[in-house]
Order: C-alpha cells, then sequence, then structure tokens
C-alpha cells in the first residue's frame, strides 16, 4: 500500500504512541505505518483515525483500536509464516495491517 507524505507523518506518529505503550518489533511497527488507516474509517469520522480509540464503522460495528490491531499482530508470531487466515475482516484494517507482514511470495509457491 502506497502512502502520501502526510499519511506517512500521522502513520508514523500513530505507530509510535502505540511503540511507547506497547514495545513493538521492527516489522509490525513498519507495517502500522504503511498502512493507511483512514481509508478503512467512515468519512465522518476521519479526523479521528489516528487516534488510538476504536472507531464506529456503521452497523454497530468498531474499528478497533490500532493498539489493539498492533498487539493482535505482534502476539502472532508471524517469523517463519507465509500466510495468515483473519475472519470476520470487519472494516479490513486488521487484514490491511497483517498483509503487510504476511506475504506470500510466488518463488514459494504463493500468489
Amino acid at each position: 500500500m502506497n502512502i502520501d507524505r502526510i499519511t506517512a507523518i500521522k502513520t508514523t506518529r500513530m505507530a509510535e504512541e502505540i511503540h511507547k505503550k506497547f514495545p513493538l518489533r521492527p516489522t509490525i511497527k513498519n507495517a502500522i505505518i504503511n498502512t493507511n488507516r483512514e481509508i478503512f474509517v467512515p468519512l465522518a469520522m476521519r479526523h479521528n483515525a489516528y487516534r488510538l480509540d476504536a472507531l464506529p464503522i456503521g452497523a454497530q460495528q468498531y474499528i478497533s483500536s490500532p493498539l489493539t490491531v498492533a498487539k493482535m499482530t505482534q502476539y502472532l508470531s508471524p517469523e517463519g509464516c507465509d500466510s495468515v487466515l483473519e475472519i470476520g475482516c470487519g472494516s479490513g484494517y486488521q487484514a490491511a495491517v497483517l498483509s503487510q507482514v504476511f506475504r506470500r511470495n510466488s518463488e514459494k509457491g504463493g500468489f
């Protein structure tokens, strides 16, 4: 996922804030930095996209806090894994972060 300079600043600040509360491995921190959370949040909530809060996304559902997403991703211990299956993707933000960590390589037989 390519992000613009301003979004990169916002995601980097958010990742630093997460890292202060919960130390992140560099791989996970970079995944958070390289995922634009704004695109997973309803337009009316985008001004809050980079806060460490869960936000409503409609139909009585919420996008998880970035801190929660970071913790869940870090606890997966992705070393040596090619893929992960997420069930109940909600907004898709967690899946987008996971896609930065778990990448199948076509040379390994993935897609």
